[in-house]
């Protein structure tokens, strides 16, 4: 399930580069760029959401890979890092039994508070609410 939310996500990827508002032409290193980021995220998102890690994997400077990202998309790198915890959290909560609780920590949060503040800026309802929805 997670694979398949997961190509979904890379699908809308694809859709919004390719329908964006003014057409560009990117550099083929600046493609390549952004798509070995988004091969980075699935395995690292958990554990490392700060734009220094990928940029330190894809040997460029956390200004350059921010700047491509942002060129090609037009949202940030923390941007699609918090959409994948959101995705994570969402599947996890709908799929699993696991306790709120359990949840962040599986995802790395500080505590159960910063997960369902997280949660709530991003969803617009705390994860207790969405579970029962």
């Amino acid at each position: 399930m997670l694979r398949l939310l997961y190509s979904a996500f890379l699908l809308d990827l694809l859709d919004i580069q390719q329908c964006s508002i003014t057409p560009h032409r990117f550099s083929e290193r600046a493609e390549e760029l952004f798509l070995e980021f988004i091969r980075l995220l699935p395995n690292n998102f958990v554990e490392h959401r700060d734009i220094g890690f990928y940029a330190g994997k894809l040997c460029v400077t956390t200004i350059y890979l921010s700047r491509i990202v942002r060129q090609i998309t037009g949202r940030t790198v923390l941007d699609y890092i918090n959409q994948m915890l959101l995705m994570e959290a969402l599947w996890q909560l709908q799929h699993t039994s696991k306790t709120i609780v359990q949840i962040a920590e599986a995802l790395h949060f500080a505590d159960h508070a910063s997960f369902c503040r997280f949660f709530k800026r991003l969803k617009g309802i705390s994860p207790k609410e969405y579970r029962r929805g």
